[in-house]
Formats: structure tokens, sequence, C-alpha cells
């Protein structure tokens, strides 16, 4: 459930475009020019906000 007191930064849903374009941090955050755990962070704020996890971990690889 989306929760409206908490602003959406444009920011985040570019950075969650990017890593789920590359399914991969390090190459997102490299596309993005920004740090790894930068994007790490902004991709953690966003699934705070939606309330559900944007990916999981499947082995080594990453899946939406």
């Amino acid at each position: 459930m989306l929760r409206y007191s908490t602003c959406v930064r444009y920011e985040w849903l570019f950075s969650f475009v990017a890593f789920a374009n590359r399914l991969n941090f390090t190459r997102a955050a490299e596309d993005l020019h920004i740090s790894q755990p930068a994007l790490h962070v902004q991709i953690k704020k966003l699934a705070e906000i939606v309330g559900r996890p944007l990916y999981r971990h499947q082995g080594r690889s990453l899946s939406l």
C-alpha cells in the first residue's frame, strides 16, 4: 500500500528504472554516475514507500 504522506522523489524512480534495466546495482550506479551504496539506499527508500520488496535475490542473481 502506497503511503501518500511520504514523498516519492523522481530520482528514486529513475534509479529504479536503471536498476530494472540492468538488474545489477553496480552497473546501474555507473549508468547514473552515483555510488552503488547511494543507489541501494534510493531503491530501499522506494521499496519502503511502496510497502513491498522491489527485487529479490535468486542465488547470485536478482529479479524484479
